[in-house]
């Protein structure tokens, strides 16, 4: 029965989601300027800052968060049913490959593996460890070790998607392309787990994680057109993005006619976001909060459905992204009222 599949994992959701922080935990952390507070509130959610006291820096706080997201999807996939272990794991594959992808950049410039620890998980750090000791992996920037380190982790599969690319990425030299590569990569392979999701499921999984997943792609292919010289070929290579509400083509024009912002206005209309004439904010933040919104409702629906670990999951991504904002817009003095005012609450 699905009721008592999910009999240990629903109570366990709904713990965790109490735990997420709140309007005036976020206004609190705003507020003060001693660590020690913000320490303090964010281990009361459940997160954990290690390190010497002397030591903690925001960067440190920052890493530290991430890898308390990736840590708490990772408690999901062990307890949940396969039909959700076997979604959120490609799900979180992909967050994954992106904490990896941070940890390569970071290394060119700190060349401490040590601090690796902070962004991944437990696991995934001891096994990065692992791969490194044993010489089967590195941490280097070129095509050919990017491709030994997503094998190590992801296995030959994702390999072999980027190998159809790995000239463009000889050439390039543009690190974001490997970002876009591995979300065009498991979009399909969350697309085919979708199969393992019984119709009355479906709609909602498919709002949930489509939505994200789109409006990322979006994010990154308009970061790589920036930053890559090459910009042909990111417009290119976009048009094979099989996206879930918007396809590919959809944001290589928005890239070819340098109007970014039309490939989120298209998202939103799929999702029937309707902004308003005095509104604000732009276009991706009110998808943002439409996610959030949409995360927020499984909590009340039906409980034993992969839907409400993936509403918990992307609760716990948009506190990671509001926690950012936060520590971004503290260092940089930015108001505290402009900082509360981006918050996606």
């Amino acid at each position: 029965m699905r009721e008592l599949d999910y009999s240990y994992l629903t109570p366990k959701l709904y713990y965790w989601k109490s735990k997420l922080l709140n309007f005036n935990s976020y206004k609190s952390i705003i507020e003060t300027n001693e660590l020690e507070k913000i320490i303090s509130i964010l281990e009361q959610s459940g997160i954990k800052i290690s390190g010497e006291k002397s030591e903690i820096n925001v960067d440190m706080i920052a890493t530290q968060i991430e890898k308390f997201t990736l840590s708490m999807i990772e408690e999901i996939i062990k307890i949940a049913p396969e039909e959700t272990s076997s979604l959120v794991g490609s799900f979180y594959n992909w967050l994954n490959m992106s904490a990896l992808l941070s940890v390569v950049k970071i290394y060119q410039n700190k060349k401490n593996i040590s601090y690796a620890g902070f962004i991944l998980s437990d696991e995934t750090f001891s096994k990065l460890k692992k791969g490194i000791d044993s010489g089967s992996v590195t941490l280097n920037e070129d095509p050919n070790s990017i491709a030994l380190l997503m094998k190590y982790f992801f296995g030959y599969e994702i390999v072999a998607e980027l190998g159809k690319y790995k000239q463009l990425a000889e050439q390039s030299s543009c690190f974001s392309l490997y970002q876009i590569l591995g979300t065009m990569f498991y979009a399909k392979k969350i697309k085919s787990a979708f199969s393992e999701i019984d119709t009355f499921n479906y709609m909602m999984v498919r709002e949930l994680l489509g939505a994200y997943m789109d409006m990322k792609a979006v994010e990154e292919f308009i970061n790589a057109h920036k930053m890559c010289n090459d910009k042909k070929s990111i417009e290119h290579i976009a048009l094979e993005y099989n996206g879930f509400f918007i396809n590919g083509k959809d944001i290589s024009n928005s890239l070819i006619s340098g109007s970014y912002e039309s490939s989120f206005e298209l998202l939103a209309s799929k999702l029937n976001i309707k902004s308003e004439k005095d509104e604000k904010k732009d276009v991706s933040f009110n998808i943002k909060r439409k996610i959030r919104n949409l995360a927020e409702h499984q909590f009340g629906k039906y409980p034993f459905s992969p839907a409400l670990s993936l509403g918990y999951v992307l609760l716990l991504l948009i506190q990671r992204d509001n926690l950012m904002s936060i520590l971004i817009g503290k260092s940089s003095n930015i108001s505290e009222e402009i900082i509360l005012e981006n918050l996606v609450l």
